[in-house]
């Protein structure tokens, strides 16, 4: 079993080429929820453990797309914060948005909740 490895912005980048092409290529999980995959650059085996959210991520389509959303309301609201000053309506949609970011947030962390609650059981 390889040892732990810090992950550099490349590593991370090669990280997630790996889980689109197992997910293109449906592959799959190992039995310890793991992908492995071999290191270009060492010619060494490498081993990615999988968080709940992750695993969530490669294989629900609910999950993908509160996320996905959430990732677009976060990149608003970054556009907003940028803004040296917001009008009425930005400082409205701001709020709004946050509202919207906290509920998809209690959404996919519920559908998380269950997932590790149904691994245990």
């Amino acid at each position: 079993m390889p040892s732990h490895i810090v992950f550099t912005l490349h590593d991370f980048a090669l990280f997630m080429v790996h889980i689109l092409l197992l997910k293109v290529w449906n592959l799959g999980l190992n039995q310890h929820k793991s992908y492995v995959s071999l290191d270009l650059k060492s010619g060494q085996e490498v081993c990615w453990m999988l968080t709940p959210r992750d695993q969530l991520l490669a294989s629900h389509e609910e999950f993908q797309k509160l996320a996905q959303e959430h990732t677009q309301y976060a990149q608003r609201l970054d556009s907003l914060t940028q803004k040296r000053y917001l009008t009425e309506d930005e400082k409205l949609e701001e709020v709004r948005l946050k509202k919207l970011k906290l509920r998809l947030k209690d959404q996919m962390e519920s559908i998380e909740r269950q997932y590790r609650q149904h691994q245990v059981a």
